[in-house]
């Protein structure tokens, strides 16, 4: 139906993926700010599970344009919370090849290299996950003209030092994400 500016979709009773998308990832959050990571991993790879295939394919290019970052960056935000989820509950090993492709698909996301810095340490890989950092610094300098993050920092300095904390199943930041 078309209203103003552009048009409002009247989906009535008929559920839209985004929007169980959102709600799934908004109770996943919450899950994780309360600590409760097996909830919170579950209801997070509920959300994930809704994303088949590219969003927006077979839309206009202005609408894709206007769209498609936003979801994108909703979707990685839930991953990072999924993943977080599961290395709180020590599920390190399975998780290093599938950061190791995110941080090649997006090399300047630092959340995804922290994760895969912990995940590898975790595995017995401290001298990998230090070449990661060096590499994250490198990219981002060459990009950016910028340092690594103050978070991307501490977890290098922490593997540096041996911290016996990183040892330890946490959450790393998705406790705290909104």
């Amino acid at each position: 139906m078309r209203q103003g500016t552009g048009y409002r979709l009247d989906t009535g009773q008929w559920e839209v993926d985004h929007r169980r998308f959102e709600n799934l990832a908004d109770l996943g959050a919450r899950y994780l700010r309360d600590g409760d990571v097996m909830r919170a991993e579950s209801t997070l790879s509920r959300a994930l599970s809704l994303w088949r295939g590219p969003a927006l394919c077979d839309v206009t290019r202005h609408l894709a344009g206007a769209e498609l970052p936003g979801l994108e960056e909703s979707r990685m935000m839930v991953l990072e919370r999924h993943v977080d989820a599961r290395l709180a509950l020590g599920r390190h090993p399975e998780l290093v090849p599938e950061l190791t492709r995110l941080v090649g698909e997006d090399s300047l996301r630092e959340t995804f290299r922290i994760q895969l810095m912990v995940a590898l340490y975790r595995c017995g890989r401290p001298a990998d996950a230090l070449q990661v950092y060096r590499q994250g610094r490198e990219v981002l300098a060459q990009h950016l003209g910028i340092a690594p993050g103050e978070d991307l920092q501490k977890i290098h300095q922490a593997i540096l030092v041996g911290d016996p904390d990183l040892d330890h199943p946490r959450l790393l930041y998705a406790a705290g994400a909104a």
